[in-house]
């Protein structure tokens, strides 16, 4: 194959990915299917549980009763202090046994719950 051929190989594979095939793009690694984002928004991380895919549903959700700071973090209005509520919350708890129980959580009131439940599962 020509340097040239294989040039224009890449680059229709590019365009393909970044204007027609983004959100549909998934991958193996470690065991956990990852699934892109549509552009703008966060990229799931190993952690994420693929969710129903559709051009406006959400494309992962990440599961707060095992998710670590790192990965908590990945969701909208989470950075590191309430993502260590969160961990400290359900360590003393033994776990969320709702999604709205998050609210329970220091710094999570329901507008930032509204934000956050189609981002987080328990399963």
């Amino acid at each position: 194959m020509t340097r040239r051929l294989a040039a224009m190989l890449c680059g229709a594979v590019l365009l393909l990915c970044l204007g027609l095939g983004i959100g549909r793009f998934a991958a193996l690694r470690g065991g956990a299917v990852l699934t892109a984002a549509v552009p703008g928004s966060v990229l799931p991380t190993l952690g994420a549980v693929p969710a129903v895919e559709s051009a406006s549903a959400v494309l992962w959700r990440i599961n707060i009763n095992e998710a670590d700071e790192m990965e908590l973090q990945e969701l909208p209005g989470i950075g590191p202090s309430i993502a260590g509520r969160i961990v400290a919350y359900r360590l003393e708890s033994g776990g969320f046994e709702s999604l709205e129980e998050l609210m329970a959580v220091r710094g999570i009131g329901e507008a930032t719950f509204a934000k956050l439940k189609d981002y987080i599962t328990l399963d």
